[in-house]
């Protein structure tokens, strides 16, 4: 297996740690300031079955890596998604675009859209409860390919 492929399973392990107890926002999301806010939050985790099966013993601070980690990652693919809609737009607006370059550009922003949706389709349905009650990462072949074939037509696209 590649090893970029076993850091994006194993982001996506930490990040589904997280996923399910954080409000997915697409404004104004921050990660908790106050230690009460984090305490909040670590609260809401307590009471999520990845808590109770897989991670009681995770103090606040384990938590704090873990939301962080899930937290920039939220948020790079934000900046990515302006990094290239706000170029595209202005020169777009200039007319320095025209109608199959425009179109191409367009189909590439929401591929790039499309893959994060699919990266976190891919993360939820990973963590299940097994037959033996213990949480498992458990990817379907479907959701992994469908993932997979997301970023290639992305990095395709791109190229």
């Amino acid at each position: 297996m590649q090893s970029s492929r076993v850091f994006q399973l194993l982001v996506a392990a930490l990040a589904a740690l997280v996923l399910a107890l954080t409000p997915y926002a697409i404004t104004g999301e921050r990660p908790p300031i106050t230690q009460e806010e984090w305490l909040a939050e670590f609260a809401k985790y307590q009471q999520s079955p990845e808590f109770r099966l897989a991670h009681s013993h995770m103090s606040v601070e384990d938590f704090k890596f873990i939301y962080y980690m899930e937290w920039a990652h939220r948020m790079w693919g934000r900046i990515l998604g302006l990094a290239f809609a706000v170029p595209a737009t202005y020169f777009a607006a200039r007319g320095y675009i025209n109608g199959p370059l425009g179109k191409r550009l367009g189909i590439c922003f929401l591929m790039g859209g499309a893959q994060g949706l699919v990266g976190w389709w891919m993360v939820r349905s990973g963590l299940q409860v097994g037959d033996d009650g213990k949480l498992q990462l458990l990817l379907s072949k479907s959701v992994d390919h469908s993932e997979q074939c997301a970023v290639w037509l992305v990095k395709c696209m791109v190229l």
